[in-house]
């Protein structure tokens, strides 16, 4: 009885796993029925069972799932299939794999293995949509993307005779040239992005040029050839200057340019060990010493080409892109020579200077014409006026954009911005200003001026006049004869450009006061010149008033009184002949315009400090042309008092008088008499500008000395009071003191 419940629940078992078999064929026949067609050659039935990837295996035995034995599709053809299979597997003899493990080999399957290639696979291939991935280790090549043809067996082969090693970034030893030897790959496909390569790149712009080494132009496949740094001299057409050392005489044409020949220097990652590119025809006829000492030289040479490429950046207006381009350049991990040097692609950033500005803290600073204290050198201790003459911004949002100055002496140099202070910075006024000195030295007005002034006839402007450099020699008494006619219109209201300016301070009133705002720039003329110019107008315009109010006191000291000078001329002249005198024919007159230029001083003869002629009809002065007359003006004028005429020659006759001398000493106006209105009122224009010109180096010392003066007020100000003694007096108490109480 036991025996028979035994066997019953063997045959049970074996029914259920009968069952368990039947319904395991079933789903395998199911998924492998649904399951694409496989490409032969990415199979996992070669895979090692010790786990060693495979790679780059050639193509194995083609098997198939279902194949004459039944429909597609049909489980029952299918299961019948895998059973002929597994029978068919299970007959073959069992050779086992021998593996060397000491140098990691595998033995590559032949017929031996039990597989022919010969014989007909029952496993159907699966489509290429599902191949099976590879890993691939570092020491394998990639894999092929197409098949090998189907073929007999292939025989065992080590992997390192199937290694296909390549290097990213080539080095190039110090060994002859050789196929063997790594040099730069000048594959298109390969070359970083070139923009703009349509002959309209921007002038300036760096690059890099493949030339040949022989004949320092484009050369072709067929010789040594080199990538060189320049830049852009001529956008179009294309036009690019090499950097020292290449041996080019000129700037190279670029009729065709394309990233096969030119790079752009931002992102083409070349060095030392790179930037060769070897010919089709490795072999250069030439002894491997030899090509070892040419090897060297180029070597040398475009290191000092990329090294001059650096300084020549700050002469080229541009932004600094080449330097930025080669500021990647670190220690490489080469194979051969661990000093060689590679250079990684950099991300171009595209920056468009004219929308950068001066940063948020400068922005006080007015460009161009911002005066500031520059430092020339980054070790300087000394400061020297300058003035701001453009903002150039930095290349890359982490850099620090750069100002350019315009020093004392005219040179320009570009500095950042720690190298200067403005009048907004405490350091401005304390700061240590270099030494220079100035043509027009600033000098305080003199309160004693008529003391020194020029005394005798007064200069008759010549006909012609003189050149513009023999002008810039006269004397400020001798400029001051060829504006005079100038100045009488303008006293007679005859002189359109001033009228307004004459009419305004006879108004008196705002009108005057607009007109005296207007009248304290003096352009180019020394503040020693202005003075003298000054008191030769009042002394020429107001004779009488002055020798009224006793002004002509302090010209006597320095020479005999009138009354002399008359009683010396009566005794040398008889009285008999004065009656004669008297009744013959004066001598010629001067033009009139010239008749208020002859005499207007007192006596003596006169200090000019050249010795130009002089008309020789001038008539010789007598008594009463010593003593000349006041000049005389419209009735405008003559109704302003004394002090108001004061005013007036300063206010108005002195501006227009520096404004007409500036014009001569320009060359701009070569007529003493008046011209047309049209022309007139375009000198005034032209003479305008050159009055408002001031000298900006002085404009700085001016408000250096403004700062310290109001910075030791301040000083001044908040220090502590110094002790003294307490006063005992309550009845009056003092204002400014401090309440004390004990």
């Amino acid at each position: 009885m036991d025996t028979m419940n035994n066997d019953d629940r063997d045959r049970s078992r074996r029914h259920s796993m009968r069952g368990a078999s039947h319904k395991a064929a079933a789903a395998m026949a199911e998924q492998l029925a649904d399951s694409p067609p496989s490409s032969p050659t990415k199979t996992n039935l070669d895979a090692d069972p010790f786990g060693d990837p495979v790679s780059n295996r050639k193509e194995k035995v083609k098997v198939q799932y279902g194949g004459k034995k039944g429909p597609k599709g049909n489980g029952a053809g299918v299961l019948r299939s895998v059973k002929s299979t597994i029978s068919a597997t299970s007959n073959a003899p069992n050779t086992p794999v021998n593996r060397n493990i000491g140098n990691n080999r595998k033995r590559a399957f032949s017929d031996a293995d039990g597989f022919s290639s010969s014989d007909e696979s029952l496993l159907t291939p699966l489509p290429p949509s599902v191949q099976s991935s590879k890993s691939v280790t570092k020491r394998k090549a990639p894999l092929r993307d197409t098949p090998s043809p189907p073929g007999p067996s292939f025989a065992a082969a080590p992997n390192r005779n199937r290694l296909q090693h390549t290097q990213s970034t080539p080095a190039i030893p110090n060994k002859a040239y050789t196929s063997q030897t790594p040099h730069a790959n000048s594959s298109p496909a390969k070359a970083p992005s070139l923009e703009h390569t349509n002959g309209t790149m921007r002038t300036g712009a760096y690059v890099w040029l493949l030339i040949g080494v022989e004949s320092k132009a484009i050369g072709d496949e067929k010789e040594l050839r080199m990538w060189w740094p320049g830049y852009v001299s001529l956008s179009n057409p294309l036009q690019v200057t090499l950097s020292h050392g290449s041996g080019a005489s000129g700037p190279i044409d670029i009729p065709n340019p394309s990233p096969d020949i030119l790079r752009d220097g931002k992102c083409a990652s070349f060095c030392a060990s790179t930037f060769l590119v070897l010919p089709s025809d490795t072999d250069l006829g030439t002894s491997p010493r030899k090509k070892q000492k040419i090897e060297t030289e180029l070597q040398k040479n475009w290191q000092a080409a990329v090294d001059a490429m650096k300084e020549l950046e700050d002469d080229l207006n541009e932004e600094p892109d080449f330097e930025e381009a080669l500021a990647s350049i670190g220690p490489a991990k080469p194979r051969q020579h661990e000093d060689s040097i590679v250079i990684s692609d950099t991300e171009h950033m595209d920056i468009d200077p004219i929308d950068l500005e001066p940063p948020i803290s400068d922005g006080l600073l007015t460009i161009p014409g911002h005066l500031v204290l520059c430092k020339d050198k980054a070790t300087s201790t000394e400061y020297w006026p300058a003035r701001i003459e453009m903002y150039h911004p930095p290349n890359k949002p982490s850099g620090k954009g750069r100002y350019q100055i315009k020093f004392l002496d005219k040179k320009i140099r570009k500095v950042p911005r720690e190298w200067f202070y403005d009048e907004s910075q405490d350091e401005f006024g304390t700061c240590t200003i270099g030494t220079f000195h100035s043509e027009n030295p600033e000098v305080e007005a003199d309160s004693e001026h008529e003391e020194k002034l020029e005394r005798g006839i007064s200069p008759i402007p010549l006909d012609p006049p003189p050149i513009v450099t023999d002008f810039e020699k006269l004397t400020i008494r001798e400029e001051l004869a060829y504006v005079k006619p100038i100045l009488s219109a303008i006293l007679a209201d005859e002189y359109p450009p001033a009228r307004e300016k004459h009419i305004g301070y006879c108004k008196g009133g705002k009108a005057r006061e607009a007109v005296v705002a207007g009248a304290a720039e003096r352009g180019s003329m020394s503040v020693r010149d202005l003075d003298a110019l000054h008191g030769y107008i009042r002394r020429w315009v107001l004779r009488e008033a002055i020798v009224e109010r006793g002004q002509i006191e302090e010209e006597e000291k320095a020479g005999p009184s009138v009354e002399g000078v008359s009683e010396e001329i009566s005794s040398l002249i008889p009285s008999a002949s004065l009656p004669e005198t008297g009744s013959s024919s004066p001598p010629e007159a001067p033009p009139s315009s010239y008749a208020a230029t002859v005499t207007d001083d007192l006596d003596g003869g006169s200090t000019s400090a050249r010795d130009d002629p002089q008309p020789l009809d001038a008539p010789a002065p007598d008594l009463d042309d010593l003593r000349a007359a006041p000049q005389t003006g419209c009735e405008a004028y003559e109704n302003l008092l004394y002090l108001d005429k004061l005013g007036y020659c300063q206010n108005v006759l002195l501006p227009e008088a520096v404004r007409q001398i500036l014009l001569w000493r320009k060359g701009v106006r070569r007529s003493v008499h008046l011209l047309s209105d049209d022309e007139e009122q375009q000198l005034c224009i032209a003479g305008e500008k050159l009055r408002n010109a001031t000298d900006w180096v002085r404009d700085i010392m001016r408000l250096r000395e403004s700062l310290t003066r109001r910075a030791q007020k301040k000083a001044k100000k908040h220090a502590p009071p110094a002790p003294g003694p307490i006063s005992g007096t309550r009845s009056r108490p003092q204002r400014g003191a401090v309440n004390y109480r004990s």
